[in-house]
C-alpha cells in the first residue's frame, strides 16, 4: 500500500489523470478502500489493486489492462464494459457484479467468485476459469472459446446460445443444464457433474463421460453409441430409448435407471451395478457378459 498513491486518487478525476503518469506504470493501490467509489474515466491500467476494496464502486468502462485485481473485493461492483484483457483477477470476489460486455479474453479466473454475476455478452475467449464460482451467474451469449472451466462450478447458470466444442468441461458442476438435442458426440467430459440435466436425444456418440455424475437426468432417447461411461453414475437416470451399442459401462452405477426400450449391442456391463433394473425390457441384439459376469 502507499499512501500518497491513494491520496492523489482521492484528489479526484483531473488530478488523478493530470499526475498518474509520474508514479511509475504500476500505482501501488493495494489494500484500498473505496467502496462505492465513481471511478468511471480515471486511467487505471497497470494498477496493482489486489486485495482492495470496491464493493459496489462504478467502474464501467474502464481500461483496466495488465492491473492487478487478485484477491480483490467487487462484489455488487458495475464493471460492464471494461477491459481486462490478460489480467490476473484469480481468487477475486465478483459475486454479483455486472460485467455485461466487458472484455475478458485471456484473463486469469482461477478461484475467483463470480457468484450472480452479469456475464451477459462478455468476452472470455482462452479465459481460465478453473476452480471459479460460476453459481446462478448469467453467460447467456457470452463468448467462450477455448475457455478452462476444470472443476468450475456452474450449478443453476445461463447458458444458452454457447458452443460446447469450443470448452474444456472436465470436472465441471452443473445443475438442471439444458442440452437436449445438442452435439456433443466426442466430447471429453470426463467427471463432469451433470445432476437433473436434460439430455433428451443429445448426440454423445463416442463421448468420454467416464466418473461422470448424471444422476436423475434425463437421456432418453440419447445416441450413446461407443460411449464411454466407464465408473459413470447413472442412478435414477432415464435412458428410455437410448442407442447404448458399443457402450462401456464398466463399473458404472445404473441403480433404478429406466431402461425401457434401449438398445443395447456388445454393452459391456463389468462390475456394473445394476440393481432394480428390469433387463427384460431391454433391447439385445448379442449378450457379450455371462450370468457370473452380471
Amino acid at each position: 500500500m502507499n499512501l500518497d498513491h491513494i491520496a492523489l486518487l482521492k484528489q479526484g478525476l483531473t488530478t488523478w489523470n493530470r499526475e498518474r503518469h509520474q508514479l511509475g506504470p504500476h500505482p501501488d493501490l493495494t489494500y484500498v478502500q473505496l467502496p462505492g467509489m465513481d471511478l468511471r474515466g480515471f486511467e487505471l491500467q497497470g494498477v496493482d489493486l489486489h486485495y482492495a476494496n470496491l464493493n459496489g464502486a462504478n467502474l464501467a468502462g474502464i481500461d483496466l489492462r495488465d492491473a492487478d485485481i487478485r484477491r480483490a473485493s467487487l462484489q455488487g461492483a458495475d464493471l460492464s464494459q471494461t477491459n481486462h484483457s490478460k489480467n490476473d483477477l484469480s481468487y477475486a470476489s465478483l459475486s454479483e457484479a455486472n460485467l455485461r460486455y466487458a472484455n475478458l479474453n485471456g484473463t486469469l479466473l482461477s478461484g475467483t467468485t463470480l457468484f450472480k454475476a452479469n456475464l451477459r455478452g462478455a468476452q472470455l475467449n482462452e479465459a481460465n476459469l478453473s476452480r471459479c464460482d460460476l453459481r446462478l451467474a448469467d453467460l447467456r451469449d457470452a463468448a467462450l472459446h477455448g475457455v478452462i472451466l476444470q472443476d468450475a462450478s456452474l450449478i443453476r447458470a445461463q447458458l444458452s446460445h454457447f458452443d460446447l466444442e469450443e470448452l474444456n468441461l472436465y470436472h465441471i458442476k452443473v445443475y438442471g443444464i439444458d442440452l437436449h438435442e445438442r452435439d456433443l458426440h466426442a466430447l471429453d467430459l470426463r467427471k463432469v457433474r451433470w445432476l437433473r440435466a436434460n439430455l433428451n436425444r443429445a448426440d454423445l456418440h463416442a463421448a468420454c463421460l467416464d466418473e461422470a455424475d448424471l444422476r436423475r437426468s434425463d437421456l432418453r432417447g440419447a445416441n450413446l453409441k461407443g460411449a464411454s461411461l466407464k465408473g459413470t453414475d447413472l442412478r435414477e437416470v432415464k435412458l428410455n430409448e437410448a442407442d447404448l451399442s458399443g457402450a462401456d459401462l464398466s463399473g458404472a452405477s445404473l441403480e433404478s435407471a429406466d431402461l425401457r426400450g434401449a438398445y443395447i449391442s456388445w454393452f459391456w456391463l463389468y462390475e456394473a451395478s445394476l440393481r432394480g433394473l428390469e433387463l427384460h425390457k431391454v433391447k439385445f441384439d448379442r449378450q457379450p457378459f455371462s450370468d457370473e459376469s452380471v
